[in-house]
């Protein structure tokens, strides 16, 4: 008897078989799409009556990202409009969108946990969220005028919750998303600044303030509940923590007259000469390779030093007046 056809199928729109035919004896060949959800994910191949599992972590998120291809966006609000500019980096394409008014803070994140960062505001209290999911606008009355606002992941589940600070009691208000619970802890002082992040790998952002009375940054580990206080920068510089070195850890950096300084969690302090004093700090990982890129923008141009290949990429997006959309949760 001759030997059996067969062919491999997935119902998985993140699964590509690539090879998936034969007769006997053979392999299949399949690719997988880039999990920016922050999530695993289990997927599935039938070849005839055998059906095989696919699982896939979920990779950290990629902040600004409003296409879901692991790459920050260039984007820019235009309070004159009222209007979000982004271009996608995926395909070169731009997008705009009316939304918000020309006072909100600006509170870009995924919070509907499809990868992609959603257009945000918040106002006086209220959060306006546009999901990219399915288009539609989600409203939120969490926190009071004079909050900070610290959207981030602090349950782990793939969705940034809504999440403040409100410096008058040094208090921490966050909406888990993932039981509908709420965190309410009081971490840090009135004059210090927050500036939440996953500082120890975890996959849940931690509580986290600087004081710049001290130059002292105050972890609250979401790992083992203990405090962490680590001395790095003075009063004056622009807070930017974020992953430049790629481990899964936030970074502690500052911003100091045209040089940034990171005290890198993998491979230790380094400093760069890089922008000029009145620029707008815009660090993401612009290049995709999962470490945040140092960056700056000017008066609608761009100046991107690329973590993959060290060049320098500079781009024109947006105008003179537009608030860059990487820098909203800048503390400075």
């Amino acid at each position: 008897a001759g030997a059996c056809g067969w062919e491999a199928l997935t119902k998985d729109t993140w699964i590509t078989i690539t090879s998936g035919t034969g007769t006997g004896n053979g392999s299949v060949m399949f690719t997988v799409a880039a999990n920016n959800t922050g999530t695993q994910r289990t997927g599935t191949v039938t070849i005839g009556a055998r059906t095989l599992s696919i699982v896939q972590s979920g990779g950290s998120k990629t902040a600004f990202d409003f296409d879901g291809d692991a790459k920050a966006d260039l984007s820019v609000f235009r309070p004159s409009a009222a209007s979000w500019y982004i271009s996608n980096s995926t395909n070169g394409s731009t997008s705009s969108q009316q939304f918000g008014l020309s006072t909100d803070s600006l509170a870009p994140a995924d919070y509907d946990g499809d990868g992609k960062a959603d257009i945000a505001v918040f106002r006086s209290g209220a959060w306006y969220v546009l999901r990219s999911s399915n288009g539609s606008v989600r409203s939120d009355q969490w926190g009071v005028s004079g909050d900070i606002i610290t959207p981030a992941d602090y349950d782990a589940d793939g969705k940034a919750d809504l999440a403040v600070w409100r410096p008058s009691n040094g208090t921490w208000y966050v909406a888990r998303s993932s039981d509908g619970s709420f965190i309410i802890q009081q971490f840090g002082v009135g004059g210090d600044r927050p500036v939440a992040g996953d500082y120890d790998g975890d996959g849940k952002s931690d509580l986290a303030v600087f004081r710049p009375a001290t130059g002292t940054w105050y972890v609250l580990r979401s790992s083992d509940s203990a405090v962490q206080s680590i001395p790095f920068g003075v009063s004056t510089d622009v807070l930017v923590p974020a992953d430049y070195d790629g481990d899964n850890r936030t970074d502690l950096a500052v911003y100091r007259n045209g040089t940034w300084y990171i005290q890198r969690s993998s491979l230790g302090f380094i400093s760069y000469q890089f922008g000029l004093s009145t620029d707008v700090l815009a660090a993401a990982d612009y290049d995709g390779d999962h470490k945040a890129d140092i960056a700056v923008f000017r008066q609608g141009n761009w100046y991107i030093l690329q973590s993959g290949n060290g060049a320098v990429r500079i781009e024109q997006w947006g105008m003179s007046g537009d608030a860059a959309v990487p820098a909203a949760y800048n503390s400075n």
